[in-house]
């Protein structure tokens, strides 16, 4: 196969990390051990392969096409001065050119299993900090690079999501139209308060001391006493 260079002028090494891709994964293999090159591939989600000495990333549809991840990929190891070879003069171009779409790393997932099933999941890249825009929020945890939302807030999850432009998968938008459908269904009434019951008195009656004066029958015993 035919590769095809691109170097930054101040190169940290005379050596090439050679990307490649699939329709699901993108690998980039290097000759020898560089120092450096494991902390960017890393930080944009790669993986070390010990059998096949190389690195690699797994991709899903929300990931975009493996052209635009081979093309970022590449950018930022030039811009980590690593020079790189790839598979095709189209590809060259692109990447000299930055003609590619960038990967979006937010993201509104639907929780599958664990205790937290059933709900909405907001997802940013650790770079990023909307802990602040959340902790407020009534039934929202929010974490450092995620947030939880109960379905039945599938309101503030779609505004917080359009705010700052959040993609949604398609196992949240189902999450979201059935939350949506069941409050847009429920049966909408306002009851007035019920009278209260009067509580009956029990207290006792009020006495008052009558005015009294010593017997006549006793007045003279008392007066013996003296």
């Amino acid at each position: 196969m035919i590769f095809f260079t691109l170097r930054p002028s101040n190169s940290r090494t005379p050596l090439l990390v050679t990307l490649t891709h699939t329709t699901d994964t993108v690998y980039a293999k290097t000759p020898q051990f560089f120092d450096g090159l494991g902390d960017v591939l890393k930080g944009i989600g790669y993986k070390w392969d010990r059998t096949e000495r190389r690195w690699y990333r797994e991709l899903i549809s929300r990931h975009g096409a493996p052209e635009d991840r081979l093309i970022e990929t590449a950018i930022n190891l030039l811009a980590a001065r690593f020079p790189v070879n790839v598979p095709s003069e189209d590809l060259r171009r692109r990447i000299a050119e930055s003609d590619y779409t960038p990967e979006k790393t937010r993201w509104i997932l639907a929780r599958i299993k664990g205790e937290r099933a059933g709900q909405l999941v907001a997802q940013w890249s650790k770079s990023e900090n909307f802990r602040r825009h959340l902790h407020q929020i009534s039934g929202v945890k929010a974490y450092d690079n995620c947030a939880y939302f109960p379905p039945e807030l599938w309101d503030v999850a779609l505004d917080f999501a359009q705010m700052h432009d959040f993609g949604i998968s398609e196992s949240a938008q189902r999450i979201i139209d059935d939350a949506r459908f069941a409050y847009e269904s429920a049966y909408v009434v306002d009851v007035e308060s019920l009278p209260k019951t009067a509580t009956p008195l029990t207290s006792r009656p009020t006495l008052t001391a009558d005015e009294f004066d010593i017997d006549e029958d006793l007045a003279d015993d008392l007066a013996d006493n003296n």
